[in-house]
Order: C-alpha cells, then structure tokens, then sequence
C-alpha cells in the first residue's frame, strides 16, 4: 500500500495491491541487454523476486483531489499471467536500481473511472492496460526492533543461567 500524489500531496492515488509468492517465474526484460549480467552487466534477474497479483476487489488504486472518482480494481495484464509482477535489482525495467514492475488492467468502478485513461495506452475489453514501474527502497528495520531482539536473546540468556544453577 502507498500513495502517489503531486501538487504538494492535495492530489493523487492511494494504491493498494497485494501478491501472493509466484514460483514459475518468466521475467520480462525490459533493461538493454548489456545491463543484464549474461552480457557483463550488474542485473541477474536470477535474484528476483515474482509476486502474483490478488484480484478481486482485494488491489485497487483510488484517485483523491482532482482525481477524486478514479476507482479502480487492479487486474492481472496479461490474463495468462505469463509474467509476475517482478522485484529487485533492475527489476523495474527502466534502470538497474531496486524496483518493482508489473503489466495490469485497471477496470474502473464507476461509469466515470470508465471514462477516463489513467494509463499511456488505449483501453482494451477488460480496463485500462498500465505498465507499474517503481523504485524502491529497503525499509530500514528500527532500532527499537533490534533492543527488542536483544532484550529477549539477554532474557534466554538468563534463563538458561537459572537452569544451570538449579
């Protein structure tokens, strides 16, 4: 879940996908290939990671300010779902840093959503198709995480020192 906005945060989409673990991956190389570590680059996309998308209601994008009244339910693109939505270095297609990608439907929830095309391409029978491109960066674990692991590791610690002693 995030939030994509412009005009200083009044106006944008709150995104909403969620995935399940995809095991037969085919990865959709988009990057040049020189980038890819078959030809010297530094992007193996055996190290990424597929994630298949949870449809029904459950993936939505949801326009708020100007875009308020832009509901979508998020679709698989395409339906074969030949390709995941892929993560990891270079993964986003567009340069080699850490991303996210994925092909998708965007099928509106209101005869308005219906009416207008977020997305670069034509609508097709099932929704808008989108290409989802992000950078993404590794949510630092806090520190407060790490007292906490350390606090139980001392209090393991000390039980085993109370066993001993009995």
């Amino acid at each position: 879940s995030g939030t994509v906005s412009q005009n200083g945060g009044a106006d944008g989409f709150f995104v909403d996908l969620s995935f399940n673990s995809f095991t037969t991956p085919d990865p959709k190389l988009e990057l040049t290939s020189n980038a890819y570590a078959s030809n010297g680059g530094p992007v193996d996309p055996s190290t990424w990671s597929f994630w298949d998308l949870i449809e029904g209601g459950v993936s939505s994008i949801i326009g708020f300010g100007a875009f308020s009244g832009w509901d979508f339910d998020v679709i698989s693109k395409p339906v074969s779902e030949i390709y995941a939505f892929q993560s990891g270095d270079g993964a986003n297609g567009k340069n080699v840093g850490f991303g996210l990608s994925g092909w998708l439907f965007l099928d509106g929830r209101t005869a308005f959503a219906d009416s207008v095309n977020p997305c670069a391409q034509p609508a097709s029978g099932m929704g808008h198709i989108c290409d989802f491109n992000v950078d993404l960066a590794p949510v630092p674990l806090p520190a407060s995480a790490l007292l906490l692991l350390g606090g139980f590791a001392a209090l393991g610690g000390m039980r085993r020192m109370k066993q001993k002693a009995a």
